[in-house]
């Protein structure tokens, strides 16, 4: 259950960066966006372990957005 949230909320991260801006999506600008993409490993070995492998998956899918952790 817990990695089913984890998964949720790195999508949500990642994917929903218009939203987390503020970007209404009535100018486009949120589908434009480029630029860093950081994010926090939480402290547990599991996830942590899990996070690891989602960036490694997302990097190697998207070299114009490489996610560092």
């Amino acid at each position: 259950m817990k990695r089913k949230i984890a998964a949720g909320a790195l999508v949500l991260a990642l994917a929903g960066g218009s939203v987390a801006c503020g970007d209404d999506g009535s100018t486009g600008a949120g589908t434009q966006a480029r630029g860093r993409i950081t994010i926090w490993y939480s402290n547990n070995a599991e996830e942590v372990a899990w996070g690891k492998q989602m960036v490694a998956a997302w990097n190697a899918e998207h070299a114009d957005q490489k996610v560092t952790a």
